[in-house]
């Protein structure tokens, strides 16, 4: 994995980190996580692909595929806030995900406060970048909105 989460960790701080993850194999069209759910969990997708799905008027949209290679490490704003899930991720194959709860996440950085300040940094730099490419879309819609008008 090569996820930016685990940037500027040493391989030994990388494997330490992903004991405190849980492996959990997932079957073809297993709900991983609802989209209204409450969890204080995030995931890594480490083999398989899964859907994202979003309510829109009723009905259940596809968002994205994502596939294990992509190092995509979500449902993050659900483990730190405790918030509902926007999102429903449904298995679209046999995968396997790693999930973290925020107590485990917690628990890590208090038994390992240098490396997890660097994984909490590494999470706010995360987040920062998802909310800055969100930042983008919201304006280029903006854009295009009042041009139609």
């Amino acid at each position: 994995m090569d996820s930016l989460i685990f940037e500027g960790l040493s391989d030994d701080n990388k494997k330490i980190f992903l004991k405190s993850f849980k492996k959990k194999e997932i079957k073809k069209d297993e709900i991983i996580k609802n989209e209204n759910d409450k969890l204080e969990k995030a995931f890594f997708l480490i083999e398989g692909e899964v859907e994202v799905k979003k309510e829109f008027s009723g009905a259940n949209m596809q968002i994205c595929n994502i596939k294990a290679e992509e190092d995509i490490f979500f449902s993050i704003t659900c483990m730190l806030d405790n918030g509902k899930s926007l999102t429903t991720i449904v298995a679209k194959k046999k995968s396997v995900i790693m999930e973290i709860s925020k107590k485990e996440l917690i628990n890590f950085c208090q038994i390992n406060p240098t490396v997890g300040i660097k994984i909490l940094e590494n999470i706010n730099k995360l987040l920062s970048k998802i909310i800055r490419k969100n930042d983008n879309k919201i304006s280029k819609m903006y854009n295009t909105l009042e041009e139609v008008l």
